[in-house]
C-alpha cells in the first residue's frame, strides 16, 4: 500500500492504466500523478487511454443496465427446467426471488450440488433445496458451487465482477477453479 504513485511513462491501454492506478489507495484514498511533456507521444497515449477507459466504463454501464432491465422479464431457472419437461405449464414461477412458489422437481434428489458454506444466505441455495436437489455444504477453497468434478461455479454480482476485472482478480479466480476441477471444457 502506498499513498502516492508517480508515473513518468504513459501506457495507451485502459486496463493496464487502471491496474497501475490500483497500486495506490487500497485501504485509504491515495494519489496518482502522471508526468508527461506536452505535444509528445506521452500526451497522445494519455488521451488514447482516457478514451478507451471511457468506452470501457460506458460498455460496463450498458451491460449493467441491460442486465437489470432484463431481469424483470427473465424466466427463472426453475421455469427454464420445467419448460422442457412440461411446456404447457411454464408459468408456474415468474420470479426466482419468490421462493414461496418453488415446487419440488421429480428426480431432483438424484442430483448433488456442493455449495460453499458462505453461500447459505443466498437465494440460490434455498431454491435448490426447495426443488429437492441434494445440497451439501462445505467450505470450498475454490468456487461457490461444485456441480461435478468438471464444473465449478464462481458467482459474482456485476459490481464484484467489474472490480475483479479491474484488479486482475478474475484471472486468479479462474486459475484456482481450473486447478480445483479435473477437466475444464469451458470457462464462461
Amino acid at each position: 500500500e502506498c499513498d502516492l504513485v508517480i508515473f513518468y511513462d504513459i501506457v495507451p491501454s485502459a486496463v493496464r492504466s487502471i491496474q497501475r492506478r490500483g497500486r495506490t489507495g487500497r485501504k485509504k484514498e491515495g494519489k496518482v500523478l502522471l508526468l508527461m511533456a506536452e505535444g509528445t507521444r506521452d500526451e497522445s497515449y494519455y488521451w488514447a487511454e482516457k478514451g478507451k477507459e471511457r468506452v470501457m466504463n460506458q460498455s460496463l454501464k450498458n451491460m449493467k443496465d441491460n442486465d437489470s432491465s432484463s431481469k424483470a422479464g427473465q424466466k427463472s431457472l426453475i421455469n427454464f427446467l420445467n419448460e422442457e419437461e412440461d411446456s404447457q405449464d411454464s408459468s408456474k414461477i415468474e420470479n426466482s426471488s419468490d421462493l414461496s412458489s418453488i415446487q419440488k422437481i421429480e428426480g431432483a434428489q438424484d442430483y448433488k450440488i456442493i455449495c460453499d458454506s458462505r453461500e447459505t444466505a443466498s437465494a440460490v441455495v434455498r431454491a435448490l433445496s426447495l426443488m429437492g436437489v441434494t445440497v451439501e455444504l462445505k467450505q470450498l477453497p475454490v468456487a461457490d458451487y461444485i456441480l461435478s468434478e468438471r464444473v465449478g461455479i464462481e458467482r459474482k454480482s456485476a459490481q464484484d465482477f467489474n472490480d475483479s476485472v479491474k484488479e486482475e482478480e478474475i484471472v486468479e479466480i479462474i486459475r484456482r477453479i481450473g486447478e480445483g476441477v479435473k477437466k475444464i471444457k469451458h470457462l464462461i
